[in-house]
Order: C-alpha cells, then sequence, then structure tokens
C-alpha cells in the first residue's frame, strides 16, 4: 500500500542516477500511453529483474530495480478504475470489451447517418411544406367547386321539375283546347245542318210564296174593275206587292 507520505516511484532510481537526472525520464513516456501498455512496461521490468537477480549485478541491487518497477506498477493500479485492471489483465474480457466498444463505435456511426437521414427528411417535409399547402388550397377549391356544382345541380333539377309542371298544364291546356276545337266542330256541322234546313225550309216558303202570288193575283183579275175594293180585297193587293 503506497501512503501520501511516501514519494512517487519516479522520484528515485535504484543503482544511480542516469535516468533520474534526464530532462524527461522513460518513465515520463511511458506514462503517456494506454494503462493496459503502462502495465506491461512495469510487469516486463519487475519480472526481468527478479529472473536475473544474482547473475548480473548483486541480488540485492537485482531485487531492489525489480521492486521499484512493482512499485511503479502498484502506482498505475492505483489510478486506474477496477474495469480498466480487469481488461488489462484478462485477454478475454479484454477482447469482448473491445468488441463491445467497436459495436458501440458502430452504432455510434449508424446513429450519425440515422442524424443526418433524419435532417435530410426534416429539410425535404420542410421543402414539401408548400406543397401541402398547395395541394390543400387546391382540395379546398375542388370542394368548393363540388358544393357550387351541387347547387347548380340541385337548381336544374328544380328548373326540371317547374318544365315538367309547365310542360303538363300545357298539355292539358291542349287536350281542352282540342276538345273545345272538336265541340265547335260539332256545333259547326249543327249550324250547316240548321242552315241547310233553313234553306230547304226557304225553299219551300219560296215556293209556297210563289203559288200564293198566282193564286191571288188570278183571282184579282176575276173581280169586276169597277166596283170598290173591300178591306180583304185591298189587303191581299198590298201583300200581293210586297211579295214581288
Amino acid at each position: 500500500m503506497i501512503t501520501a507520505e511516501e514519494p512517487p516511484a519516479i522520484a528515485h532510481q535504484v543503482g544511480g542516477s542516469h535516468y533520474k537526472d534526464a530532462q524527461i525520464q522513460p518513465w515520463d513516456v511511458v506514462a503517456t500511453w494506454p494503462k493496459a501498455q503502462q502495465i506491461g512496461v512495469m510487469r516486463h521490468g519487475e519480472l526481468k529483474y527478479l529472473m536475473r537477480a544474482g547473475s548480473k549485478d548483486e541480488p540485492m541491487q537485482e531485487h531492489g530495480k525489480g521492486g521499484h518497477y512493482n512499485k511503479a506498477l502498484i502506482e498505475v493500479l492505483a489510478n486506474m478504475s477496477q474495469l480498466e485492471i480487469d481488461l488489462a489483465y484478462d485477454v478475454k474480457l479484454a477482447e469482448r470489451h473491445q468488441k463491445l466498444l467497436d459495436r458501440i463505435q458502430w452504432l455510434e456511426s449508424e446513429l450519425t447517418t440515422c442524424q443526418q437521414e433524419l435532417d435530410q427528411a426534416r429539410t425535404e417535409c420542410a421543402g414539401n411544406e408548400s406543397t401541402i399547402d398547395d395541394l390543400t388550397h387546391e382540395r379546398d377549391v375542388l370542394q368548393t367547386s363540388l358544393v357550387e356544382e351541387g347547387e347548380a345541380r340541385h337548381a336544374a333539377e328544380e328548373s326540371r321539375d317547374d318544365l315538367a309542371n309547365i310542360a303538363d298544364e300545357t298539355r292539358e291546356q291542349l287536350l281542352r283546347c282540342q276538345e273545345t276545337i272538336r265541340e265547335g266542330q260539332v256545333n259547326l256541322e249543327n249550324m250547316h245542318q240548321q242552315m241547310a234546313e233553313m234553306a230547304e225550309e226557304w225553299n219551300r216558303v219560296e215556293l209556297r210564296e210563289g203559288v200564293a202570288v198566282e193564286v191571288i193575283t188570278g183571282l184579282l183579275r176575276l173581280l169586276p174593275q169597277d166596283n170598290p175594293e173591300s178591306k180583304p180585297v185591298a189587303d191581299a193587293r198590298k201583300w200581293l206587292q210586297g211579295a214581288k
């Protein structure tokens, strides 16, 4: 366990100061790498010095260098989350995590594509708003035309009914006129018949009047010319003058 009073591993060096005196130490560069790579470096250093202990430098120094790397490793692990540590030490988990990251990246790409398509669709919809307004106006115009056409059709039907009624009345009047004409023809024929009968009667009267004229004329001739005329004879002579 590293306490707050202990200096970090990079603050000192085991077996010299050639790394510590450098302006940028190798561990400064390693600290910029991903955590998993930093762990690999520290574990490699610790393993190297422990396995060569007694074959190169003094065993105490080799173990000290190995312990130095171990302290740096602990510092790296102390600045990592438990998930990062698990991923660094479990290869299969790391692979699954990488697949998950790849999946997330793919989903983010798909999400970006979907967002672009959505923006394009919104742009197209915004452009189609005017078209929708035009179609709505045309629909309203058509509805108005349909209403006007319906009213015109209703008026035409009423006019047709009125014309039918007028035609029926005219037909009835024509029938009455035809009946009146037939009655007039019958009356005319009756008048012709009566005129014919009157003409015959007139002829008979004229015939009788002519006979009467001849008879009266003959009788007047038989009367003496020097005798005064009686009233009947005067009347007969007067009628005879009117008949001629």
